[in-house]
């Protein structure tokens, strides 16, 4: 805090001028200022991030890395000590999804027993969230939007070529509630639980053995659940 000496208002006052004329370009500056200097108290508030705690990169698991089954990046940036944006790229298995009922996909085949797939899905999204304690620790409120891209075949049983291709783009948007837990102020990890909606447009194409290939227009409108873990570092 800044001493209440008016040797130290004065240089409170000077670093407050210096801020006003800076503010958009020294998001990561912060500012601790007598409560008696307002220049200070409204030019930069209370909140403002540490600048150790102004970025952070996180990834998935590394259990779902095995195979590629599921590899995912998140970026973040603190806007303060309760609000940040989340930059996150992702792509898992259709076939690990189908192994696992994974509910990070809401579209699963109901095929008989011994069905099987393939193919991908790659989701890029940004997100704001907002966390009542501090950044990165404790509950968090997460809402975003996203774009998903979905490449994947399904076969009606191991011994045909009858199968269902699906390609399609999702624009949706999300809200998802967390928690993290953040240790030594560096090293943080998180599980979030939440749902988007949104337009899934593309098509589908059926093949069954002596038919001709049959394509059909997607365009309609669905709730997937979402559900996923992030261990991450804090950078400077």
């Amino acid at each position: 805090m800044t001493s209440p000496t008016c040797a130290g208002r004065a240089r409170a006052f000077v670093t407050g001028m210096r801020l006003a004329v800076l503010a958009l370009a020294s998001l990561a500056s912060t500012a601790h200022a007598d409560p008696a200097t307002p220049a200070v108290a409204a030019t930069v508030p209370a909140t403002a991030a540490p600048a150790e705690h102004r970025f952070a990169l996180a990834v998935n698991e590394p259990l779902g890395w095995i195979d590629a089954g599921a590899l995912s990046v998140s970026d973040y940036g603190s806007i303060d000590q309760h609000q940040v944006i989340r930059l996150n790229v992702s792509g898992w298995s259709h076939h690990r999804t189908l192994e696992a009922g994974d509910a990070f996909a809401a579209i699963v085949t109901s095929g008989e027993s011994g069905a099987s797939g393939n193919g991908r899905y790659t989701t890029a999204g940004a997100s704001w969230m907002y966390f009542p304690r501090r950044a990165y620790d404790g509950l968090s409120i997460e809402l975003g939007a996203l774009v998903q891209l979905r490449h994947t075949k399904d076969y009606t049983d191991d011994f045909s070529d009858d199968a269902t291709t699906i390609d399609t783009t999702r624009i949706a948007g999300s809200a998802v509630l967390g928690w993290s837990w953040l240790g030594w102020d560096r090293v943080f990890a998180s599980l979030q639980v939440g749902a988007s909606v949104g337009r899934d447009s593309g098509s589908q194409l059926s093949h069954v053995e002596n038919q001709m290939d049959v394509t059909t227009p997607i365009d309609r409108v669905g709730v997937e659940g979402e559900a996923f873990m992030r261990f991450g570092v804090l950078l400077n």
